[in-house]
């Protein structure tokens, strides 16, 4: 995976100069609940290691996917924006999780935020900002965790 600063200016700049739709998914992450012990390096930084491998495991070749931050990820689409809004529904359930590591599984609340090349110029906002305001203006906040049964839990690692 790319910095993000660095795999967009390329791509955004030569879809602005060639009048090409281009789609960008901000996808925010939020660990819920663990249960087990905390891999080598953290929880947050396994879960995010496995993310970026489903993440980048579920999207094309030609899409481009980087890490922002350690609880974010960002996806650029070569699509219109009825294709990336299919594909974010798809990566929705996709990544909920859980996710397995080692002895350890965790639950996270996944947000996603689109926005179109040709929306994002028309509005005279970035890309990125465009998706990462549609993230924090338009989904919901992450659900309560539920509570697991003493069985459930010693029987889910």
């Amino acid at each position: 995976m790319q910095p993000a600063d660095q795999a967009l200016n390329s791509p955004t700049t030569r879809s602005r100069r060639q009048g090409d739709l281009m789609a960008l998914l901000w996808i925010e992450v939020e660990l819920l609940t663990h249960l087990g012990p905390a891999p080598d390096g953290g929880m947050r930084e396994a879960v995010a290691q496995a993310l970026g491998a489903r993440l980048q495991h579920r999207v094309r070749r030609t899409d481009l996917v980087f890490q922002v931050g350690d609880t974010g990820f960002a996806v650029l689409l070569d699509a219109d924006k009825a294709g990336a809004e299919l594909v974010e529904k798809r990566l929705s359930e996709q990544l909920r999780g859980p996710y397995g590591m080692g002895r350890s599984q965790a639950h996270v609340h996944i947000s996603i935020g689109l926005a179109i090349s040709s929306e994002a110029c028309r509005q005279g906002s970035g890309l990125v900002q465009c998706a990462m305001d549609d993230v924090y203006t338009h989904r919901p906040t992450p659900p309560a965790p539920a509570p697991l049964a003493v069985a459930d839990a010693a029987n889910s690692v």
